[in-house]
């Protein structure tokens, strides 16, 4: 398992585990409940520490098979949380997964974005609903006790039209809008995507009695 980590992030695993182990003692103090932490993939976290094992693992270009055989990696005899899953909302950001927003490099003085390469993504919310709708799914067949979709609401990234969309570059289950327009006035001030509407319908469809 580390033997594609980096030798500084095995050295300061020692670290992190010290102060990890530290904040669990002092939660233990006052908390009955069930502990865990929300780990990247690359960090060597002690999970004797934790209750649940909890990890960031987006999928980024796998194979369904692939992604599914890789969590085994994450199974330490405890109950497993994909603590984020999410893509940006253009086409291809499903291969990208949690790196889909870096071809946004900075934004221009008129607030629209500066993309890599100076190529604008065409705008996708069909990709990233059917992104989540796999990951969902593919994860509830995976005895993972619990998944966290990242993210619901990003309101500083507002949906525009070409380069000045920068709602598409961000992993948000909702969309908002710019002040000059009339919707960004209206309670609640943001509108669903098709992501959003996506999540629904799976969790839905888990609660019901099979």
């Amino acid at each position: 398992m580390t033997r594609d980590v980096p030798q500084v992030f095995r050295d300061k695993s020692v670290e992190l585990n010290e102060v990890l182990r530290s904040f669990a003692n002092a939660i233990r103090a006052k908390f009955s409940g069930l502990l865990t932490y929300s780990a990247s993939t690359w960090e060597l976290v002690d999970w004797d520490i934790f209750d649940i094992v909890g990890v960031d693992d987006y999928r980024r270009g796998e194979s369904e098979e692939e992604y599914v055989a890789g969590l085994e990696r994450h199974r330490f005899g405890k109950p497993l949380a994909v603590m984020g899953v999410g893509c940006c909302a253009y086409e291809g950001a499903a291969d990208r997964g949690d790196g889909g927003f870096m071809l946004l490099k900075s934004t221009n003085p008129d607030g629209s974005g500066a993309f890599e390469g100076g190529v604008v993504p065409t705008r996708s919310e069909r990709e990233q609903a059917d992104y989540l709708g796999t990951q969902l799914s593919l994860l509830a067949a995976s005895d993972v006790h619990a998944v966290f979709v990242f993210v619901f609401s990003f309101p500083c990234m507002w949906k525009g039209e070409g380069p000045s969309d920068l709602d598409m570059m961000f992993f948000s289950l909702v969309k908002y809008f710019p002040e000059r327009d009339l919707r960004s006035n209206a309670m609640p001030p943001w509108t669903p995507k098709e992501s959003f509407h996506r999540v629904a319908d799976v969790f839905l469809s888990k609660s019901q009695p099979q």
